[in-house]
Order: C-alpha cells, then sequence, then structure tokens
C-alpha cells in the first residue's frame, strides 16, 4: 500500500506547489486530478480538495469522474453547528438525475436511505462488476452508514472477487471491526493484510490489538515482536504501539521502556514523548523513573503545565517549586493550564494539603477574582484538610461573598455547617452559637420554600444548631466524638 501510495503523494505535493503560481500555469491531466483528489480526502485536506475541482471544472468541465469527486464533496459537507450532512449533495444529485455511476448510485443511497440497507446494498454490488480504491472506501462507508456491518463480513469472499486493489477492501473494513470490538475478524482481516504486505506496521499492530483483546497472549507476543521491529524509531508508529500495549497487553510493556527512552532523549523537547514514557513507567510503578523525566523536562521548560500537574499530584518535595516556576514565567495566564477546580480536587482527593495550599495561595495572589468566585471550593477543601482557622479567615476576609451562598438552600448549608463546625473545633463555641441564632431564622425558611432534597440538608444544618444548644463547650468529649459528616474521632 505504501508503494502505491508514493506516486500520488508526489502528485499532491506538486500540486500544491502549483497553487503558488498563476493559474493558467496549472495542468494535470484527469487521472491525475482525480488521484490528487483522493488523496487530499487522506490527508483531510479540503482545501486542496477544492482546488482539484476548480482546476478541473477549468480543464475538464465535462468530466463524469470529476463529477462524482464533486459529488463526494458535497457528501463529506456537514454543518458546523449540528455535525450533520447539509442538503448539498442531495440538492446536486438532484440537478444531475442522468448521471449514473458507482459512486453516484452510493451519494443517492447516502443522501436517502432505504428502509432495507441489506437489500439495497445486494441491488447495487451486482449492478457492477469491478470497484476501484474510492469506490470500496465508499461502500464500505454506505454499509457502515446503513447498519449493515454484518453485510460486509458475510459478502467479504464476493467483495474479494471485484475489487482491484484487495487491501483496501480489508483495511476499511478491518478499521470497523477495531472500532466495534469485533476481535475475531479483526484478526482474519490483519492477517490477510499482513499476507499481502508483511511490512506494513499498522497491518501487525491491528494484528496485536486483536490478539490481546482476545486474550491470546502468547500470539500478541509474538505479533508484538515483528511490530516492534518494523516500528523502528519511528516515532508516531512507536507511540501507536505503546498506547496498544497500554491498554490491551501491559505484559509487553517492559520492552517499550527503553525504545521510549530513546525517543524522548532525541526529542528533547517534545512533552509527548516524555509524557508517554512516564505514562508507561508509572503504571509499571517506576515512580522514580517518572520524577526524574519530569524534572529534567520541567526545568528545561518551566512552562509546561502538564508536568507541574504530575509532579503536584506526586508531592515531592520540589513540586512546589516547579509550580512557582511555572506561574513565574506564566503569570495569571497559567491558570488556564493548571485550572483551579481540577487541580484544588485532585490534591485534595490524594491528600496532598501542601502542594493545595501552595496553590490556593498562588491563585489568591494572582486572581483575585478567580479565587472569590471559588470560595465554596475552598472552604470544603480546608474542612476536609481540619484547617479549621483557615475557613474562619476565608469567611471573615470575604463577607461580601459568603453572604451570597445564603441565595441557594444546598450553598447555604454546606457553608454554615463548616463554618460553625470549624469555629466549635478551634474552641470558639460562643461565636458557633452566635451565629447559629443569627441564621436559624433563614433555614427555617428554607423548609418551608424549598425541594425536598434541598430540605433534608437544611434539616441536617437545624439538628446542628440545636446540637449546639444542647452540648455547651465545656463538653469536649461530646464534641470530640461529634460525627455528622465522619469528622470525628470515630
Amino acid at each position: 500500500m505504501d508503494n502505491d501510495m508514493n506516486p500520488r503523494e508526489e502528485l499532491y505535493r506538486r500540486f500544491k506547489e502549483s497553487l503558488t503560481h498563476p493559474v493558467l500555469d496549472r495542468f494535470f491531466d484527469e487521472d491525475e486530478l482525480v488521484d490528487i483528489y483522493d488523496y487530499a480526502g487522506d490527508m483531510d485536506d479540503d482545501y486542496v480538495q477544492l482546488e482539484v475541482l476548480l482546476c478541473g471544472a477549468r480543464l475538464y468541465p465535462e468530466s463524469e469522474v470529476l463529477a462524482e469527486r464533486k459529488a463526494l464533496l458535497y457528501l463529506d459537507t456537514t454543518d458546523d453547528t449540528t455535525d450533520e450532512r447539509t442538503k448539498a449533495a442531495a440538492n446536486f444529485l438532484a440537478d444531475n438525475p442522468e448521471a449514473s455511476s458507482i459512486i453516484f448510485d452510493i451519494a443517492r443511497l447516502e443522501v436517502a436511505p432505504p428502509e432495507n440497507g441489506g437489500e439495497a446494498l445486494d441491488f447495487l454490488f451486482k449492478q457492477y462488476s469491478r470497484f476501484g480504491d474510492e469506490e470500496v472506501i465508499r461502500l464500505v462507508q454506505l454499509a457502515l452508514d446503513l447498519d449493515c456491518y454484518s453485510w460486509l463480513i458475510a459478502h467479504l469472499e464476493e467483495l474479494k472477487k471485484k475489487v482491484d486493489y484487495l487491501p483496501t477492501l480489508y483495511y476499511e473494513i478491518a478499521r470497523e471491526a477495531d472500532d466495534i470490538n469485533d476481535n475475531e475478524n479483526l484478526v482474519n482481516l490483519a492477517d490477510a493484510l499482513i499476507e499481502i504486505e508483511p511490512f506494513a506496521p499498522q497491518y501487525w499492530m491491528m494484528l496485536l490489538r486483536g490478539q490481546a483483546r482476545l486474550g491470546n497472549k502468547e500470539a500478541a507476543t509474538q505479533t508484538f515482536d515483528y511490530a516492534i521491529a518494523l516500528s523502528g524509531d519511528d516515532p508516531e508508529a512507536v507511540l501507536a504501539l505503546t498506547e496498544i500495549c497500554f491498554n490491551y497487553a501491559d505484559y509487553l510493556l517492559p520492552q517499550m521502556v527503553d525504545v521510549l527512552k530513546r525517543l524522548k532523549d532525541n526529542n528533547p523537547d517534545e512533552f509527548r514523548y516524555t509524557d508517554c514514557y512516564c505514562a508507561v513507567n508509572s503504571k509499571l510503578q517506576r515512580s522514580e523513573d517518572v520524577l526524574t523525566a519530569l524534572r529534567d523536562f520541567g526545568t528545561r521548560h518551566p512552562e509546561n503545565p502538564v508536568v507541574v500537574h504530575h509532579l503536584l499530584n506526586y508531592a515531592v518535595e520540589d513540586a512546589v517549586d516547579y509550580m512557582e516556576r511555572y506561574f513565574a514565567v506564566c503569570g495569571a495566564e497559567g491558570l488556564a493550564g493548571l485550572a483551579p477546580d481540577d487541580i484544588i480536587s485532585e490534591l485534595a482527593g490524594r491528600g496532598n494539603k501542601r502542594e493545595a495550599i501552595a496553590y490556593i495561595e498562588k491563585l489568591a495572589q494572582l486572581s483575585p477574582q478567580e479565587y472569590a468566585s471559588r470560595l465554596n471550593i475552598l472552604i470544603e477543601f480546608y474542612y476536609h484538610c481540619q484547617l479549621f482557622e483557615k475557613v474562619v479567615e476565608l469567611k471573615k476576609n470575604n463577607k461580601d461573598a459568603f453572604e451570597q451562598f445564603f441565595e441557594d438552600p444546598i450553598n447555604a448549608s454546606v457553608v454554615s455547617y463548616i463554618y460553625a463546625y470549624s469555629l466549635v473545633k478551634l474552641k470558639r463555641h460562643a461565636e458557633a452559637v452566635e451565629f447559629a441564632h443569627r441564621r436559624r431564622s433563614t433555614f427555617e425558611s428554607f423548609m418551608k420554600s424549598t425541594y425536598t432534597a434541598a430540605r433534608m440538608v437544611v434539616r441536617c444544618v437545624l439538628t446542628f444548631f440545636d446540637k449546639l444548644d444542647l452540648h455547651g463547650a465545656d463538653d469536649e468529649l461530646y464534641w470530640d466524638y461529634f460525627d455528622m459528616l465522619r469528622n470525628g474521632k470515630f
């Protein structure tokens, strides 16, 4: 397949170069324009596809094959907001009712899907004796759009007799088998591809993925040996192979480490290679190798947020230092890469108190507005970390924002419980009682006006307020073991 693609790639390159010259200087024959259009489709290059059709309209205005490509362009045009096919293809087909070919018939079935997809495919298949590459690709896509994948499998032997180039047929069906985890057919199709083109690493990777999913460890290991040898030092192939092993065959990961290290070292400024190396070593529980790689990259590129994120999660001694260097380079704009909601909740969940507090202090320094807008998250974080003085300080320094919580019964309940509880834990019982007395009427009004789930939360707070009256500051044993939200000594 690669050898077949090389001439088309050269044509594609030559056509792109011609676009920098006057229109009248461009000349390509009809077949060349078709090849360029199809190759540009493989490259997702809409610009070149459109330029090919414009060039074809000038040079070959009556060309049937270029009219087919125009139909395909309209067929592939989708609405940016809905991601659905536009009416362009239907309109073009309606304007060309006499146009007849495999491509036009496929396009008509795409824009007006029949009730019985299998019967439509049977009829279409019987009308034509040969299918070229693009026709095979479109036929397979039509079958999938009609939910007739099983038709492709059932008619594979017949299809093989009518196609010009078998790898295209096998590959297109194999991609769908891969996507839907039809691993037995994936293995069979990948085997067939390898028999035709034994030196294409992507086919070996398809085979490996199917075998690994089927749990065939011995066969997968043998396939892996071929795949890694054919991949060599090609970065994309190595990353693709690593992904397969990571997701489906982690017993093969140890053999990827040296390859990934070499790839990382040869590309010291491209983070995706370091990231992949770290992900593999993390899964293999080689934390020191992960940290070394992250620190090395972070030292060269202090502006990388992912490195800082990982180091904060690992809670290593110098994680905060890397964070400080990151914000020194990026300033407040760096908050986009280290999003407050994600970082605070993640660090809190991991119990990384020191790192979370450092981040919160930096947030307050860089963006007081962002800081103030997350008071509910910060209050909960300090509560779960039992940093009760921080809770009280937060309320004291943000009185107006604190009052806004009382517009909603749930938010009011959460912050009121945490604030009053924090006062109790700080031996400031009288202040907790005073707060409860002042806020009680608000919560009693919530009980009369809000929905059931919120009333249950509000009742919890009112019960807590009652306990503040029943158990004074001198009842230390009670408050030590007080456990409404599992935060006592139990």
